[in-house]
């Protein structure tokens, strides 16, 4: 089959990596995925096969949403349901919470978890968490673009969030806590959305059927433009044999608009490569 990109929504309990069997077996061909969820979490995964897993990177900077369940007075040592209680503290108010949660700016230094996929010294920190060793994490600049509480069933504190690319929840519903005199862990987590793609369009990451559908149907001219920043240009017939031996003709750079940051360049409809503005090619399409 042709190669594609599939919205899938993953299950809890089941890993990111896991997530792609049904659509490796489907689809037979090379495939990848970009933003990793947790294996408690839940929610969109954006699948690549074929020639697109080279879109990896444009997807991975992509903002993202979360519905996630905060239970406080309790920490655990992975920062979510599958670690050890680390620590209890008494129960905050809401008026507290509140508080803590209009202390965030937009910007905001966050530690990631120990037990996180980072590199510390070229070893992903969960390994060093898991033998035991200290993990010394440096913080990172990650943006809190909004929040939403939706209930406060103490303990439990249900809360919608809108985040930047690298913001772990784990480590918000942490430092959150904190803030607010208490402690804290996710203890459900749920993706909605990624950049302009959401869940309710994503199909369950074990339907064979549904998984095969919507490869046969996809449309990566529409899929892409969804995206800010894309622009597309048309080539003509001597443009399309140019560009499908890596060579980009110099008129349809001068299209380029100064807004723009991928270029889908088409011939009679249908998508021939895209590029970067800069015309360094991401990904050249199948022909047929």
């Amino acid at each position: 089959m042709s190669s594609s990109v599939v919205l899938l929504d993953k299950k809890t309990g089941l890993t990111s990596f896991s997530s792609l069997g049904v659509l490796k077996r489907a689809l037979g061909r090379k495939c990848g995925h970009a933003g990793t969820l947790d294996k408690f979490a839940s929610g969109l995964l954006i699948a690549f096969s074929g020639r697109f897993t080279r879109l990896n990177d444009v997807f991975m900077g992509l903002g993202k949403v979360y519905d996630a369940v905060f239970e406080f007075g309790k920490e655990t040592d992975t920062l979510d349901p599958e670690g050890e209680v680390i620590l209890k503290a008494p129960l905050p108010s809401l008026e507290a919470i509140m508080k803590a949660l209009n202390s965030f700016g937009k910007n905001y230094s966050q530690t990631p978890p120990a037990f996180s996929a980072v590199h510390v010294n070229g070893t992903r920190a969960y390994k060093l968490a898991r033998s035991g060793n200290e993990v010394p994490i440096a913080a990172k600049e990650v943006r809190l673009e909004s929040f939403e509480v939706k209930d406060w069933n103490p303990p439990f504190l249900s809360i919608k969030l809108e985040v930047s690319k690298g913001f772990y929840v784990r480590s918000f519903a942490r430092d959150l806590a904190k803030r607010a005199g208490s402690c804290a862990y996710v203890s459900s987590l749920r993706r909605t959305q990624i950049g302009p793609y959401r869940v309710e369009d994503a199909v369950s990451c074990d339907d064979l059927e549904e998984i095969q559908r919507s490869s046969s149907v996809f449309d990566p001219i529409e899929f892409l433009s969804r995206l800010s920043g894309v622009q597309r240009i048309e080539l003509t017939d001597k443009g399309k044999e140019l560009i499908s031996h890596g060579v980009i003709p110099s008129s349809s750079m001068e299209e380029v608009d100064d807004q723009s940051s991928l270029i889908l360049f088409c011939h009679e409809g249908r998508l021939c490569s895209i590029t970067d503005a800069k015309g360094r090619f991401i990904c050249q399409a199948e022909t047929e």
